[in-house]
């Protein structure tokens, strides 16, 4: 024994003089291990495993993980079922017309703030001269749209809508995704665009054709707008 070991009482204190170690038990050193009967002392992976083991096995660790494990399983959903839209009851022809009128009325506010606002902010005056009026037109197109797909995406429901309980799926009954709702948008600008185009080349009684594609659910088999056909959405009626 060295004499800075004297009061040592391990036996296999020979091995902590060849390794320059200090046992568990001497002074200085309460958070190492002891030295191992076989005369080895124990390395840093083995401090390291057995510092894990005594971490685990903390009482209530293991309760802890058994409750996480069971608010786990409550809280895990079943994955989710659409219901096709064909086998859901859809509203009636009058009914999603009287819900245009008042998503006209709507629609006619937010445009007359967004071209407010484009006007501000572009110093123009309306009419607006031709490089400009097409950026406007671009303009009102996108915001009226992020309108109506936003509205599509975050539960189907315009403010119309929720008023005369219509909502807006795909085909299999679920959330219609980002292209499929600005497919439709498109589609419904596409069924107006030969009444638009008429009016503006000077023919006034063209505007009339505008209720032309909202008509279409006339001869439709599934009584279905146009649009809807083509973009494969459905009107269907909530509770």
């Amino acid at each position: 024994h060295r004499e800075s070991r004297a009061g040592c009482p391990c036996a296999n204190c020979a091995a902590c003089n060849r390794s320059g170690r200090q046992c568990a038990s001497s002074a200085g050193s309460a958070g190492r291990l002891p030295c191992k009967p076989d005369g080895n002392y124990p390395s840093t992976r083995d401090h390291r495993r057995s510092r894990r083991r005594r971490r685990t096995a903390r009482p209530g660790r293991g309760r802890h993980r058994a409750r996480h494990q069971q608010l786990s399983g409550l809280v895990q959903a079943e994955p989710a079922t659409h219901v096709l839209a064909d086998s859901q009851p859809r509203p009636r022809l009058r009914r999603r017309l009287t819900s245009l009128i008042y998503e006209g009325i709507l629609v006619f506010g937010v445009a007359f703030i967004a071209a407010y606002l484009f006007l501000a902010l572009t110093q123009s005056k309306y009419p607006i001269a031709a490089p400009m009026r097409y950026l406007f037109q671009l303009y009102m197109f996108a915001i009226v749209g992020l309108y109506f797909v936003w509205c599509w995406r975050h539960g189907g429901q315009t403010l119309p809508m929720k008023t005369w309980k219509i909502r807006l799926v795909a085909e299999d009954g679920g959330v219609p995704s980002l292209a499929r709702a600005w497919w439709r948008y498109a589609l419904v600008w596409l069924s107006l665009a030969p009444a638009l185009a008429l009016y503006a080349w000077g023919v006034r009684w063209g505007l009339a054709l505008i209720v032309l594609p909202f008509l279409w659910p006339l001869l439709d088999r599934e009584r279905l707008f146009l649009h809807d056909r083509l973009a494969r959405t459905r009107l269907i009626s909530v509770a």
